[in-house]
């Protein structure tokens, strides 16, 4: 009797056990499979102070400058962190580090970013207008200045002075609030002509002290960086048109132009209101663009494109020392394109280049495993 039931609990036993077994193998799944994400490192909480939170001065070079790139979850979804900062700035100085804070940016693949820079201003005038400089660049930037100085210069774009003192900029190349936005000359080897495409590459946003120490309530400021999804320097999804050789460069009356330029190969010599050409189509299915770059004043320039079929299309409002492209340009009929330039200050300032359309692209294919 006894052995009867000793043997039915044993193979009880048995059974539970071979149902058991294969269970005790199956791991639970890694955080990235699991629906809900495990969220990356935030702005430190509680914040330890200025700046950033950290408790510690942001650096003057890409070296010393505080990385904030895992502060943001990207998600592919805008994202916005505030900053607090402060400057122990005494006097004016393009290279002190008590006069300047870089934050440290390394975005993945397809995005962008936006910086918008506010202080406490007094009311009192010009020097709280100056407060303070907003800049963007690269690893090699060293200062505020669009300029090649391996000392205080190589940013990408800066700008200054604000009456309401707040300024924005993006690597799409929209900035508001400041009165003054310059960008770096296309021909510079640090340059990244906007809208800036990060590629996958760190970047740079530079804090810089112009006459914030003149008040003392001007020595903090704060600092709001968003991050969103780009192609191709732009915001979304964009459509960038691909261009191809010059096929009438330089041509007729609109070469480079501008008493800010080196006039050579300038037809019309180095001061012009108003210069004329034209280009023509063989066939009602070519399609071209207007290649575009502008002197030290983009502002005064602009252009009117004027089809065969009498259509007009016009490009104003540039930036200074900024490159682009316009259109792609097509008709119903083939003939002649008009092309005129125009310069309000009357020293010519825009160097017009008809190219070819190769078609468009989206940007650069980017994904995230650990997205699905």
């Amino acid at each position: 009797m006894q052995s009867n039931t000793l043997r039915s609990v044993t193979l009880a036993l048995l059974m539970i056990a071979s149902v058991m077994v294969p269970l005790a193998d199956i791991s639970s799944q890694p955080p990235e499979m699991m629906e809900e994400r495990v969220a990356l490192e935030a702005p430190p909480s509680p914040c330890l102070g200025n700046d950033a939170c950290r408790g510690t001065d942001a650096g003057n070079t890409y070296a010393t400058s505080m990385n904030i790139t895992g502060d943001f979850d990207w998600t592919g979804a805008n994202e916005t962190n505030t900053y607090y900062g402060s400057m122990t700035a005494t006097g004016y100085s393009s290279t002190s580090d008590n006069n300047n804070d870089m934050f440290l940016i390394d975005a993945p693949y397809g995005y962008g970013v936006m910086a918008t820079i506010s202080w406490n201003g007094t009311g009192m005038g010009t020097y709280d207008n100056y407060g303070y400089r907003l800049a963007m660049g690269g690893s090699s930037m060293v200062g505020w200045s669009t300029s090649t100085s391996s000392t205080y210069g190589q940013s990408w774009a800066y700008m200054h002075y604000s009456t309401a003192y707040e300024m924005t900029m993006s690597t799409s190349g929209e900035n508001s609030g400041g009165n003054y936005f310059y960008t770096a000359s296309p021909s510079y080897a640090h340059a990244n002509p906007f809208p800036a495409d990060l590629v996958g590459e760190p970047m740079m946003i530079l804090a810089n002290c112009y006459y914030c120490y003149y008040y003392a309530n001007n020595l903090e400021y704060q600092l709001d960086i968003t991050v969103f999804p780009a192609d191709g320097g732009q915001a979304g999804d964009a459509v960038m048109a691909l261009q191809g050789a010059a096929m009438a460069y330089d041509s007729g009356a609109l070469g480079l132009g501008g008493s800010n330029w080196n006039p050579a190969g300038n037809p019309q010599g180095s001061s012009w209101s108003s210069v004329s050409d034209s280009y023509t189509t063989t066939s009602a299915s070519d399609e071209f663009l207007i290649a575009w770059t502008t002197d030290n004043w983009g502002s005064e320039s602009s252009y009117d494109i004027t089809s065969p079929s009498g259509t007009v299309y016009s490009s104003s409002g540039f930036s200074s020392l900024s490159t682009g492209t316009s259109g792609p340009y097509s008709d119903t009929v083939a003939g002649t394109w008009d092309i005129d330039a125009y310069d309000s200050w009357g020293d010519g300032g825009v160097h017009l280049a008809v190219v070819e359309q190769l078609g468009s692209f989206t940007g650069l294919l980017t994904g995230d495993a650990f997205i699905w």
